[in-house]
């Protein structure tokens, strides 16, 4: 499950993603957001289940409180527990486990005096999730959710296949070091510049099995942002270089392959236009790594302070 700092970082990006325009499955394929706590309840369970079971195994998040700008009217977390408990009779054996977090708002996210909203995270690792239109019916129903359309329906055979298939467990991503540097642009005012930024760092991985692991190095995507100045970047280029002392994992010219514990050192660079950097503020830096025959990325984020430039060209600078 995340702990309640992944919960809330994701919340805030969704936010974010929302406030700037992006669709919501463009921003995260595994979230929704409602205004209020949704009912009625045999609904409510249906669209969970629903969702639940099309993210096969994947966290989903649910922001209550929120609309589709990625503003709103905010959410009562202390509504969550009687919410909950109205859904519960509807699912057969097993619901999904739920847990709730208040997540403030500032004032630039929500309508002044700041509000919060409550993110709801479901673990979903225990599919299928089936539940029966009437707290007493006989009938049961698997349903699911079409992430194009929104649309609840009924699981057909090609969803059974996919929900039934076990995804492949996605190694644990711990970044050791990171140090990223912004550099002005000598042809243009600082204060018009494009920025080109570089991040050099150190990444380390913990398998879950014995099995090998193949992540395509053209299915990386890095990307910086800001939580509370609504910055980001995304990189261009990603690349890895072997560390000597962790045979386990190997590199070749397109892929990584991990046999076991190990780190590699990364190099992620890229350029954005900002009128200016929040040379105050601390930056997220989020990697994900889509390993070969799956469809769940491993991901790993750290959270990086300003730092003491060390050269002119410099334009801020910026460290775990």
């Amino acid at each position: 499950m995340n702990p309640p700092r992944q919960l809330e970082y994701r919340a805030l990006n969704l936010l974010e993603a929302l406030a700037a325009g992006r669709r919501l499955i463009e921003a995260d394929a595994h979230a929704a957001i409602f205004p209020g706590w949704p009912a009625p309840a045999p609904r409510a369970a249906r669209r969970l289940a629903a969702h639940a079971n099309a993210a096969r195994g994947r966290d989903v998040l649910w922001l209550i409180g929120v609309g589709p700008d990625g503003r709103g009217p905010g959410g009562d977390l202390r509504k969550f527990d009687d919410w909950l408990a109205t859904l519960l009779p509807f699912f057969d054996g097993l619901p999904p486990r739920i847990t709730a977090l208040k997540v403030p708002l500032s004032p630039a996210q929500g309508k002044r005096p700041a509000k919060s909203v409550v993110a709801v995270h479901v673990e979903t690792s225990r599919v299928p999730f089936v539940i029966r239109p009437g707290a007493r019916s006989k009938v049961l129903e698997v349903p699911w959710l079409d992430a194009e359309t929104g649309a609840v329906r009924s699981a057909g055979r090609l969803e059974l296949v996919k929900l039934l298939t076990s995804l492949q467990e996605v190694p644990q991503l711990e970044i050791l070091e990171a140090d990223l540097t912004f550099y002005k642009n000598p042809h243009s005012t600082y204060s018009k510049t494009t920025f080109r930024w570089t991040l050099d760092g150190a990444l380390y991985f913990v398998p879950h099995g014995d099995d090998r692991i193949i992540f395509p190095l053209h299915r990386c995507r890095a990307n910086l942002s800001g939580q509370d100045n609504g910055f980001a970047a995304t990189a261009a280029d990603c690349n890895f270089t072997a560390d000597k002392n962790s045979p386990s994992v190997r590199l070749t010219e397109s892929a990584i392959l991990l046999e076991g514990l190990g780190r590699v050192f990364i190099y992620c660079s890229g350029s954005t236009n900002a009128p200016e950097l929040p040379l105050q503020h601390s930056l997220s830096f989020v990697l994900d790594l889509l390993a070969a025959g799956s469809d769940r990325a491993a991901t790993a984020s750290t959270t990086m302070r300003p730092a003491q430039v060390t050269e002119g060209n410099q334009a801020g600078r910026w460290k775990l």
